[in-house]
């Protein structure tokens, strides 16, 4: 007798899978497997979103013998997350979740592991690291403040020398990924493919580059701003020790004072100007050519002046004074006048230098053989260095000295120097009560220029004349004078 068997004949040591698929547990959409499933491929992949917290996976034994476990990565078996389900479900941690399918054959003994891992995507968008190099010799660059990856913004600073460098930031989630761009949002190249990371040109000065960071569920994104500054090449400081212009102003008003001549950044460094009484302090506004070039104020005595006023520019207050220098007594009022003696006069004499040292101790301003007084009564007086009559008051104390009174022996000047005029010249008998001398006191302002080298120096100086306030005019100028004898002090 002969026995057939129909059908498929079944092999008890088969631990294959016929089929083996993933769905969402939470609404049983099926989730992609990646290759496609085929038996004799035993390692998959699959993603999903974050939101995707449990799987269900049902794998379908091509012997139905065979029997399946649930192993993760360390080969511990997974237990069933909602037994009430069909199929297994297995919860998912964010990022990779390593899944096994163990089949074992029906005889018990043969087993076959099929692999899945599925990614559960991570909204972490969060650098655990990030670091910046020199791109020519790997050099590190610190960031200020130092790294944290809750912190998003920061500084940088490197010398002229370095022209790239390599900006290296570490994601906290693999999954997540990384572009570069500048300050204007536009992506950055990189300037060396050939390295590992990403290299970046400066140019010099601040230079913007964001670190944008996207995590890996596509949606979440974080911006990380690094500003790094090239320093400018070095200069080598100018000598220019010059101004291009200088200005003068009314600081009251701010109308413009005009100098004795146009301004010229030339080797003239000697002006002069002249304002009315009513003009107490004035502006002074220096530019220098090389702006490297800083200036500062200094009196006749180099001296610093301070600053006068809070304004801007620097403000000078003004004394009255100086008086120009002319040989003329006029009376006050301008009506009565007498010749004292005119430039080039040939009656001229040496004043004596004992009259002099006298004269400058009771605060006569001296400049060219001249001084300067006027009288309280209104008398100007405007005195040579070859007269020999010359009295003061200063501080309360009285100065006279004559002729008279000199100690050395006056020699007789002879007759052919004696100017043609000198018939009218008259000593003077007495003097008006009241007109002690006052001294009149010079304004000289120097603005004094160093280059940025530090070392080179000009100075400018400016004398300003401040007119002298309005007096009530005196008749008297009864002062009488004789010229029968020139005396010449050596």
């Amino acid at each position: 007798m002969r026995i057939e068997f129909k059908g498929t004949i079944l092999d008890p040591t088969d631990a294959t899978l016929r089929s083996l698929a993933l769905s969402d547990a939470s609404d049983d959409s099926s989730i992609a497997l990646r290759p496609a499933f085929a038996s004799s491929i035993t390692s998959y992949t699959a993603s999903v979103a974050n939101r995707v917290d449990e799987i269900t996976i049902a794998p379908t034994t091509t012997n139905n013998g065979a029997r399946v476990a649930y192993l993760n990565s360390s080969d511990t078996a997974i237990s069933d997350a909602d037994t009430t389900k069909n199929g297994q479900q297995v919860s998912l941690a964010v990022d990779a979740n390593t899944i096994k399918v163990q089949v074992t054959a029906a005889d018990g003994t043969t087993p076959q592991p099929y692999t899945v891992t599925v990614t559960r995507t991570s909204t972490d968008a969060t650098l655990s690291a990030l670091a910046l190099s020199d791109a020519s010799d790997d050099s590190p660059i610190a960031l200020s403040p130092a790294f944290a990856s809750g912190t998003t913004s920061y500084t940088a600073s490197v010398a002229n020398g370095v022209d790239e460098i390599t900006i290296a930031p570490t994601t906290t989630n693999n999954g997540a990924r990384v572009a570069y761009f500048n300050g204007s949002d536009t992506a950055i190249p990189d300037a060396d493919d050939a390295k590992n990371g990403q290299q970046v040109s400066l140019a010099v000065g601040p230079n913007t580059i964001t670190v944008q960071v996207t995590a890996a569920d596509s949606t979440a994104t974080q911006p990380y701003t690094v500003t790094v500054t090239r320093a400018e090449p070095e200069q080598i400081p100018s000598t220019d020790a010059t101004l291009s212009a200088l200005a003068l102003s009314n600081a009251a008003d701010d109308s413009t004072i005009a100098l004795s001549r146009p301004f010229a950044s030339g080797p003239m460094r000697i002006y002069t100007a002249s304002v009315p009484n009513g003009v107490e302090q004035i502006t002074i506004a220096p530019t220098t050519t090389n702006n490297g070039a800083r200036v500062a104020y200094l009196n006749s005595s180099d001296t610093a002046i301070p600053d006068a006023d809070a304004k801007d520019g620097q403000q000078v207050s003004l004394a009255v004074g100086p008086n120009t220098i002319t040989v003329q007594v006029t009376a006050a009022d301008r009506h009565h006048d007498a010749d004292l003696h005119r430039d080039g006069d040939p009656c001229r004499a040496r004043a004596d230098p004992q009259h002099r040292r006298d004269a400058e101790r009771a605060g006569a301003v001296g400049r060219g053989g001249q001084f300067h007084y006027r009288s309280e009564s209104g008398l100007r007086v405007r005195h040579h260095e070859d007269l020999h009559g010359v009295s003061g008051e200063r501080g309360g104390a009285d100065y006279h000295r004559a002729d008279a009174q000199q100690q050395r022996r006056p020699r007789r000047i002879p007759r052919r120097q004696r100017h043609s005029d000198c018939r009218r010249r008259r000593r003077r008998e007495e003097r008006p009560a009241g007109a002690a001398l006052v001294v009149a006191t010079a304004n000289t302002i120097k603005v004094q220029v160093t280059a940025a080298d530090d070392t080179t120096t000009l100075t400018y100086t400016v004398t300003v004349t401040r007119a002298e306030p309005e007096q009530i005019p005196s008749s008297d100028a009864t002062a009488r004078w004789r010229c029968e004898r020139q005396f010449h002090y050596r």
